[in-house]
């Protein structure tokens, strides 16, 4: 399954990495891809859509 994790930063992401390696995460059970949108609603929304029109996740997890 593809799951996009998408943040305003990269620093936003760093808790989620910390959370996968303390929980032994296996990556090959799921393909992880990280959006750093940059800050402000306008940005997410163009980086996300713009992410969105090649391939699409299963889910998307939104940070911070």
């Amino acid at each position: 399954m593809n799951v996009l994790i998408a943040a305003a930063t990269a620093a936003e992401m760093q808790g989620v990495k910390d959370l996968l390696e303390k929980q032994h995460f296996l990556p090959n059970q799921l393909e992880l891809n990280a959006l750093v949108t940059g800050i402000g609603g306008i940005a997410t929304t163009y980086n996300l859509t713009k992410s969105l029109d090649g391939k699409k996740p299963g889910f998307i997890i939104q940070m911070g």
